[in-house]
């Protein structure tokens, strides 16, 4: 039974007030980036820092964390943990942030095509959509 802090979307249980959020991201997306800079799938790895954020209630701002979920992902977490904080990695992310910001990103999940913002995992058969359309992003003049 999910109770009225808890609500269950895309298979997960959703605390709707996990004990760490809002909390700051820049280490579990490091880990992203310098997954994807060595060639590994991170998307194992998002999905399981998903839910142990929303699920099971983790500090995703802990070293010690991250390293064990993407463990789990199968990626090396100590190696990513510690490259995660490289100046490479932080350029990458530094790069992507100011690139969301100019495309008008507020939120994540997000994606950007043509401008146009799908903003939350409830949008992405939107944008699958408006990929197989091959329609104008809305409010563009292309």
């Amino acid at each position: 039974m999910v109770s009225g802090s808890e609500s269950v979307k895309q298979g997960l249980t959703f605390n709707l007030r996990p004990r760490f959020f809002p909390g700051n991201p820049r280490l579990a997306d490091g880990v992203v980036i310098a997954a994807l800079a060595e060639g590994l799938k991170a998307e194992p790895f998002m999905r399981r820092a998903f839910a142990a954020l929303w699920e099971g209630e983790s500090d995703l701002a802990d070293p010690e964390t991250i390293a064990r979920i993407a463990d789990a992902a199968g990626l090396p977490g100590a190696k990513l943990v510690a490259r995660s904080g490289t100046d490479e990695i932080g350029a990458v992310y530094d790069q992507n942030r100011n690139e969301a910001i100019a495309a008008g990103v507020f939120g994540a999940p997000s994606w950007v095509l043509d401008g146009e913002v799908f903003w939350g995992q409830d949008r992405i058969e939107l944008l699958a959509d408006a990929l197989k359309s091959g329609r104008k992003a809305y409010g563009s003049d292309v």
